[in-house]
């Protein structure tokens, strides 16, 4: 049987321990958005079997979705990983897989690279738990309201917050774990969550993972942190620096490499002196 083959009974059994009917399948591209397809869980589990076509164009544009070159946009095979299957936050019976594209194209990929690394890691006898840590702000704005305001001008979320502030999480404890329950349904634990400098603004360390878990929870989190407050009115921009009148933001990677095996301890005996 194929590794294709056994993916796929994977995540057919992975769908049914979850009662999922749906499947948001996902590629992360290289500015770390999640572009995704929503299919059936049938669908879902054929895709996992004889391969995931997805347009490469995901590599030949930027954010705003302006392409960088012309080209027929092909689409390429890409491989679903069962293994990360998480159940979707926002929807009853529903699932989130992430994927990416396979060969030489998906050589591209800022995750296969990850890969790699871990890999490479791994063969000298370590394995790597990480751990990533962010700052963020809150905009009392809507996608709408950023575009007719010509992004200047915003209105922040908690416009008296400070840093470490109990007032904000006291006012705002509902959305602040609401935030945290979107994050444990897709399997992702924040180690703690706070308030920092600056109006509306937010630090959200997450909990270590081992391997490539760490990298793909912390690009959930982003994406999934950005829709959960667009649900509720608000926008979340991740963005270094937002204005020269506030402070900068920070995006922490912690890193810890362990040994596989312990080292033994010496088996030889100290010689006697006569």
């Amino acid at each position: 049987m194929t590794d294709r083959h056994n993916a796929a009974r994977q995540l057919e059994t992975g769908l049914a321990a979850l009662d999922a009917r749906d499947v948001h399948i996902g590629i992360f591209d290289p500015d770390g958005v999640f572009r995704h397809k929503q299919v059936s869980a049938d669908k879902a589990v054929k895709l996992a079997a004889k391969g995931y076509p997805f347009c490469e164009v995901l590599y030949c544009w930027d954010t705003a979705e302006k392409t960088y070159d012309s080209g027929a946009y092909i689409d390429r095979p890409a491989t679903l990983f069962a293994e990360n299957l998480r159940r979707y936050p926002f929807a009853d019976k529903a699932a989130v897989c992430i994927a990416d594209f396979e060969g030489d194209f998906g050589a591209l990929s800022p995750r296969t690279q990850a890969l790699r690394m871990i890999a490479e890691l791994g063969a000298l006898g370590f394995d790597v738990n990480a751990a990533f840590e962010f700052e963020f702000f809150v905009f009392d704005e809507t996608p709408e309201s950023l575009r007719a305001k010509d992004f200047t001008g915003l209105d922040h979320f908690a416009q008296g917050n400070r840093t470490y502030s109990l007032q904000t999480t006291a006012l705002y404890g509902d959305l602040i774990g609401g935030l945290r329950q979107t994050m444990e349904t897709l399997g992702i634990e924040i180690e703690a969550i706070h308030t920092e400098l600056g109006p509306g603004c937010f630090e959200a360390p997450l909990h270590h993972a081992k391997g490539i878990k760490a990298a793909d929870d912390a690009a959930l989190f982003k994406n999934f942190a950005k829709a959960y407050f667009l649900r509720n009115g608000l926008t979340a921009a991740f963005m270094s620096k937002l204005s020269p009148d506030l402070a900068g933001q920070s995006g922490h990677l912690h890193v810890s490499l362990t040994r596989r095996t312990a080292r033994r301890p010496s088996t030889t005996r100290p010689s006697r002196r006569a």
